[in-house]
């Protein structure tokens, strides 16, 4: 049943000869458009700087297990082309790459991936990874090694809400099993109080297709909605897989997730399936949940979900390094993890605790013989009446107990080797 749902995962975002507009909600995976001239560029294409390291340090792609393996220490994608599963005409872009993503997302915190809540519903945490350097670094090789891939823990919150709704929210918040480390870094956030406009440019990243990351940075924001701010309009060219992709503002903060889109292919009178082009920008119908609002609903439902919750976060808001946000109250440590001074801290204290047991240990007077006698019920009056004598005698109070009360004789306790207080019937 597992393997045949994620059959259905992969063959639902591969975009099978389907058309439905954003409008569709029985086609929630299928989307995205080219607008004038494709401006989608490899991540080899990129110069190194800012725009790359959003590619390879700062977006992911999600793949279901069942596609990827490792071969020598890089990843391997088992999927078809994009020309396989898309009944692409001869001559479309990308159409020789494997479509292995079914949707993208971008790392917000150390341990928090934003992306598209209608992605997270597709297959069962355990059934994808998230995955690191899903971009090529040369034409036909991936950047990922086996250590770019991370695990899914838990929807921390989400929204998905129908077409017809407003506000109309489409967001997921995915924890990472393990915090990432250097050079993999989270983005800053563009939040509502400064909302965009008409005009404003952006930069997309997203697995086109599925196929690995590509940035388009010919996009521009066609419809703020201002009254609303729940998402935005914008003309930029991407495709299913780039569900949960970002888009970045002029300073490169996240100002939103792609949750909807128009079709990306239309049928041809070859019997094959060709990229949509349209040419007036005005027609944008690429959406984008606003990535200010995901963190407001994160906020919240949990104010300790991120150090992004804290007051006077800023503008945009960047989420507090591992070593600032073990200071910080409101920031997304967990008790799951220690920091280095609490953690010496509590091995001194326990070290000090064993060793003033193993002092009063030694202080202790030791009376095997009257304790043998006691158990024994001994007829010696003398040792008898020692025995009484000593166990009903107070006892100093330690920091594991106090001194035993007089009561019933017949339940009285019995000092042993261990020094530990017992009680017999």
């Amino acid at each position: 049943m597992r393997t045949a749902a994620v059959a259905f995962a992969v063959a639902l975002v591969a975009g099978l000869a389907s058309c439905e507009t954003a409008g569709d909600e029985s086609a929630v995976a299928q989307r995205r458009i080219v607008y004038g001239t494709d401006d989608r560029r490899e991540a080899f294409e990129v110069p190194a700087g800012p725009l790359l390291s959003l590619i390879t340090d700062s977006s992911v792609a999600l793949v279901p297990r069942s596609v990827i393996r490792s071969e020598g220490g890089r990843l391997v994608c088992d999927a078809p082309t994009w020309g396989e599963a898309g009944g692409l005409c001869a001559g479309e872009p990308f159409a020789e790459e494997p479509a292995a993503a079914f949707c993208s997302g971008v790392l917000v915190d150390w341990d928090l991936v934003l992306t598209a809540s209608h992605c997270v519903h597709l297959l069962a945490l355990q059934d994808f990874w998230v995955v690191f350097g899903y971009s090529y670094d040369s034409p036909g090789h991936l950047t990922a090694r086996d250590a770019d891939l991370a695990t899914p823990r838990a929807i921390v919150s989400d929204a998905l809400d129908p077409d017809g709704v407003e506000p109309r929210l489409d967001f997921a918040w995915i924890r990472l099993a393990h915090p990432v480390a250097p050079p993999r870094h989270p983005v800053s956030v563009r939040l509502l109080s400064a909302p965009l406009a008409v005009g404003d440019p952006l930069t997309a990243i997203g697995a086109v297709a599925g196929t690995p990351l590509k940035l388009d940075g010919g996009g521009k924001v066609r419809d703020a909605r201002p009254d609303t701010l729940d998402y935005f309009i914008a003309d930029t060219d991407t495709a299913h897989g780039s569900s949960g992709g970002g888009a970045f503002d002029s300073d490169l903060a996240l100002a939103g997730v792609l949750a909807r889109g128009g079709p990306d292919l239309a049928p041809t009178a070859d019997g094959c399936n060709a990229t949509v082009q349209v040419s007036d920008p005005a027609e944008a119908q690429e959406q984008f949940t606003y990535a200010g609002r995901a963190v407001e609903d994160l906020c919240r439902a949990d104010p300790t979900a991120s150090s992004l919750c804290r007051a006077h976060c800023g503008e945009p808001c960047q989420a507090l390094a591992p070593q600032e946000e073990a200071g910080c109250s409101v920031g997304s440590a967990r008790p799951d993890s220690l920091s280095p001074g609490i953690a010496l801290g509590l091995a001194i204290a326990f070290g000090v605790a064993a060793r003033r047991r193993r002092r009063a240990k030694r202080s202790r007077p030791a009376i095997p013989a009257v304790t043998a006698s006691v158990r024994g019920r001994s007829r010696s009056s003398r040792g008898l009446r020692a025995a009484r004598a000593w166990c009903r005698a107070p006892v100093r109070a330690s920091r594991h107990g106090t001194g035993f009360a007089t009561g019933n004789p017949r339940r009285r306790p019995i000092i042993d080797r261990h020094s530990h207080l017992k009680e017999r019937p």
